[in-house]
């Protein structure tokens, strides 16, 4: 679901270089913390 979220953006954003780089820094920084968090809060829930 992330990743698909995320091609969306990388189309809409793929306008300017300036736009591009910065949402690689996010998708980087989403891969390393967000979803290990994510996964973290659904362990804690119960839904794994």
């Amino acid at each position: 679901m992330l990743i698909l979220s995320q091609e969306l953006v990388l189309n809409n954003l793929t306008r300017s270089d300036i736009s591009y780089q910065v949402l690689m820094i996010l998708w980087i920084i989403d891969i390393n913390l967000a979803y290990p968090l994510t996964l973290a809060c659904l362990i804690d829930l119960g839904y794994v």
